[in-house]
């Protein structure tokens, strides 16, 4: 009896130390990233219009393999659970329900959700217009775009076909462009390109060839066109660590235009190399 008080009692305490948010429903708006936030401690359970066809997205896990973020779903649902492996990081996650890609930004917090569900489309909808053409003369795009970007270049291989849209033009190629700034050595290794928004996604690796461990931070990240001309990112994954000798991280950033507001239309054929500044953003 007093095992079974002891274990009711250390139940309590667990669940009492998270508190998670009443289940909201959301309306139905694929074009948005939808926030989620997470808990080691509580499953969070998302509800979608359609049976779910497809999960995508780097650090996710099914359990069978290493990840940051654990999802489990059964085949011809349209529930699908998360649980965060860790408190720090976000992670990114695309979602098919039926005919539609949905972008899920999973957030470690305090107040995790507990249930998200995601209202069926409203019928006789107006046609929604493209964020490419709202964004097509003033080059502004929000940072949640911004990342959207990163995820469908990351992803191209299995969502071109349900995004025919985003991809429409879209170009990539495979680079070895390395460059030394001080310590570091940097590798770009991947580039893909959106022409409708005159964005450039970059994928690669910085690492530390000095002799002594050394301090690497995104906002020090600057993409050189050519010889000369340096631009700073639009965004850049967040890296703020020390590098020991010899270590490696890997890094993506966007480029969006010249990376103030202005399109430059940039040919991917471009020699695009990853220095590191002295001194970060302004």
């Amino acid at each position: 009896m007093k095992a079974i008080l002891l274990l009711t009692a250390i139940f309590i305490v667990r669940v009492s130390a998270v508190e998670p948010l009443e289940p909201r429903t959301v309306p139905n708006a694929p074009k948005q990233t939808l926030g989620v936030a997470l808990h080691p401690d509580l499953t969070t359970m998302l509800v979608f219009p359609e049976p779910i066809s497809m999960i995508v997205g780097a650090d996710l896990t099914d359990g069978t393999t290493h990840g940051l973020v654990q999802f489990d779903h059964r085949k011809g649902s349209a529930v699908l659970t998360f649980r965060p492996l860790q408190t720090a990081q976000t992670v990114f996650a695309q979602i098919i329900s039926g005919e539609t890609v949905y972008f899920c930004r999973l957030s470690p917090g305090a107040k995790p959700d507990s249930v998200v569900t995601i209202a069926a489309p409203v019928g006789n909808q107006a046609q929604a217009v493209p964020i490419e053409d709202v964004y097509a003369q003033k080059l502004e795009l929000p940072q949640e775009r911004l990342r959207q970007f990163i995820e469908l270049a990351r992803s191209a291989a299995v969502l071109r076909n349900s995004l025919p849209d985003e991809y429409e033009g879209s170009q990539a190629i495979d680079v070895a462009t390395v460059k030394r700034s001080g310590v570091f050595e940097t590798r770009i290794e991947k580039i893909r390109r959106f022409p409708k928004s005159d964005v450039l996604v970059f994928f690669g690796t910085i690492t530390n060839k000095g002799d002594i461990p050394a301090s690497i931070s995104s906002n020090r990240l600057r993409l050189v066109v050519g010889e000369s001309r340096v631009m700073i990112p639009n965004l850049a994954s967040s890296i703020s660590q020390t590098l020991g000798v010899g270590e490696s991280v890997r890094f993506e950033c966007v480029l969006a235009g010249d990376g103030q507001g202005n399109r430059l239309h940039l040919s991917i054929r471009n020699r695009f190399t990853l220095d590191i500044s002295v001194t970060p953003n302004p």
